[in-house]
């Protein structure tokens, strides 16, 4: 369906991979935005938590 909400047939469907908003990823479904993790050697989170919608939403919640 396109923004006014019509629908147009097809054989294929298209899928969003990848979002950016202001110069940031929001968005990364298959993590191309990310460094590969054989190059980094000790590593901890990539990118903003706040934007990954790869990790769970309970995972980014404030330790208490």
């Amino acid at each position: 369906m396109d923004v006014f909400g019509a629908r147009m047939q097809g054989s294929q469907k298209l899928a969003c991979e990848l979002t950016v908003r202001n110069g940031l990823v929001v968005y990364d479904l298959n993590g191309i935005s990310r460094a590969d993790w054989n190059k980094l050697g000790a590593y901890g989170p990539q990118g903003e938590a706040v934007w990954d919608g790869t990790i769970n939403p309970g995972l980014r919640a404030p330790k208490k």
